[in-house]
């Protein structure tokens, strides 16, 4: 699924769209389809190449929407502190685990 959001934002590039997750098989109590919807307000991509040390470090810019499976261990976007950050425990490393 992360990867699939991922395509999917660099698809889009600096186009706005609407996001839509639904799941048809759990309802509401008034019998509605559970889901969410991702309505984006602005569109900004970071102005430094990948290759930065502070864009490894602040890496979780390069995407808008990140999807992972829950780890309470992974709790903060660019590590526990993103200044000391050496990008090897961020959300880019663990969206591809």
């Amino acid at each position: 699924m992360s990867s699939y959001l991922t395509n999917l934002s660099k698809m889009f590039g600096l186009k706005q769209a609407e996001l839509v997750v639904v799941n048809p098989n759990k309802k509401t109590n008034v019998r509605n389809n559970v889901g969410y919807r991702l309505i984006p307000r602005s569109i900004a991509h970071p102005f430094m190449s990948c290759g930065d040390y502070l864009q490894i470090q602040g890496a979780f810019t390069n995407n808008h929407v990140w999807v992972t499976l829950y780890n309470k261990f992974e709790k903060w976007v660019g590590g526990l502190y993103i200044d000391q950050s050496h990008g090897d425990n961020t959300l880019v490393v663990w969206h591809l685990r």
